[in-house]
């Protein structure tokens, strides 16, 4: 039932998977954005304020020497200014100035940063992130951003500001919160379309498959009935024969696919008879050495009809070796044991079981009682030991029952005398 099912599994599965990837790296990037701007936003509005206040005390300084105690002074009101900004700022040594050089201007000793400072100061930067370090347990970054000279050309001094990272991520959070809920429900209903279509794509190919099977079986039926009529000893053999195979397999516990391929294969089992001669074929008395050799070709025959048939490939193994024996003395490779295919050896088994069970103008039908002694009696000679000891639990179920006998001798010579005619072949004879 499941391979069925196998495209419409499959996509679901690699849909559901790229789905959940696609909103996983979505809501990652749209979050990591919208954290960016946040940070940007925040980081430019500070240094907007600090420029604003800063302008004046620079324009009034020489920053390339030490600053007076009444610069100190107006530094001090404005870092304690920026230590209230949207609680962003650390505290009142948040801000710090430093020379193009990296020396420390404000606070007095604070370390040089030479490396920041002038990564700083390359061109089309508005500001540069120093790294991430751990005040009392909470993520702090500085920025860094080259000051204009108010007065005149090239850089005045470099501003840095420390920034909490905790009140950042809580600003942004319910929006990030909302880009992962719009991203997953998003990706979730492009899925569910998705599946939908898919679904309604398995239909369709459940249909036409179901179609193209039944067409199959049809055909198969219908060759397999031209060929029973053709041989006056078997007629309906190839459907028992198909019938019985399946059950066989059943019973064995075979996966679908194998028996779908051994009810095909036990229906076409004979069709290579149709290139044995009339006179060998239709001989109503016993078969001499040459005679049976030349029955013994039909396997090879039917495996040069279908060999060329891509749809027949796995079945022609089964109809080629479906005379091999287990002991290797079979026809027509003489090959042996597990080496002939399963589906072969479960056609033998049916195949010899009809033989036994049906009537012939020759001799009447074994009962299904003796036919079970003779598949005994052969096992793991003739035939596979599993595969008889199988159909022996389907006799004695009483699921594989003959074909019911000829009431007379005129019965037979009239129900298995019958032949094919092309004159009986009209349009649509194989549906």
């Amino acid at each position: 039932m499941l391979h069925r099912y196998e495209f419409l599994i499959r996509f679901g599965v690699v849909a559901l998977m790229l789905s959940l990837t696609s909103a996983l790296v979505l809501s990652r990037v749209f979050s990591e954005q919208e954290r960016a701007s946040t940070i940007n936003s925040a980081v430019y509005s500070a240094l907007s304020r600090v420029s604003e206040g800063l302008t004046q005390i620079i324009a009034d300084s020489d920053m390339h020497r030490p600053i007076s105690p009444s610069v100190r002074t107006q530094l001090d009101r404005e870092a304690r200014q920026l230590e209230s900004f949207d609680q962003f700022a650390l505290n009142d040594r948040a801000l710090r100035l430093y020379r193009t050089d990296g020396t420390a201007i404000y606070p007095a000793g604070a370390p040089a940063q030479r490396a920041l400072a002038a990564a700083a100061l390359e061109p089309e930067r508005g500001y540069i992130t120093g790294p991430t370090h751990d005040v009392d347990g909470d993520a702090v970054f500085t920025v860094y951003s080259p000051f204009a000279n108010p007065t005149g050309n090239g850089i005045a001094a470099i501003i840095a500001i420390d920034f909490w990272q905790s009140p950042l991520d809580a600003q942004d959070e319910g929006v990030v919160q909302f880009i992962f809920r719009a991203t997953w429900i998003t990706s979730s209903l492009i899925f569910i379309s998705l599946l939908v279509l898919a679904i309604a794509a398995q239909r369709e190919l459940n249909r036409r498959q179901r179609l193209a099977d039944e067409t199959f079986t049809h055909t198969m039926n219908g060759i397999a009935a031209i060929v029973d009529k053709r041989d006056p000893y078997t007629a309906g053999h190839s459907k028992r024969v198909s019938e019985y195979a399946v059950k066989l397999a059943k019973r064995m516990k075979l996966k679908a696919p194998q028996i779908k391929t051994i009810s095909a294969s036990a229906l076409l089992h004979d069709i290579g008879k149709i290139g044995i001669p009339d006179a060998v074929l239709l001989k109503p008395a016993n078969l001499d050495e040459r005679e049976r050799a030349i029955i013994g070709q039909h396997p090879e025959i039917a495996r040069s009809i279908l060999g060329n048939i891509e749809a027949m490939a796995d079945i022609v193994p089964c109809v080629l070796h479906h005379h091999e024996r287990w002991d290797g003395r079979g026809y027509p490779r003489k090959i042996a044991g597990e080496a002939i295919p399963l589906g072969a050896r479960v056609i033998a088994v049916a195949d010899t079981y009809d033989a036994m069970t049906t009537d012939r103008p020759y001799r009447r039908a074994l009962k299904p009682e003796a036919a079970r002694e003779e598949l005994l009696r052969g096992a793991g000679t003739q035939w596979d030991a599993v595969c008889v000891q199988a159909f022996v639990e389907l006799i004695d179920a009483g699921e594989v029952p003959p074909p019911l006998p000829a009431a007379s001798t005129d019965d037979l010579a009239r129900l298995f005398g019958q032949q094919f005619d092309l004159r009986d072949l009209h349009p649509g004879a194989l549906l």
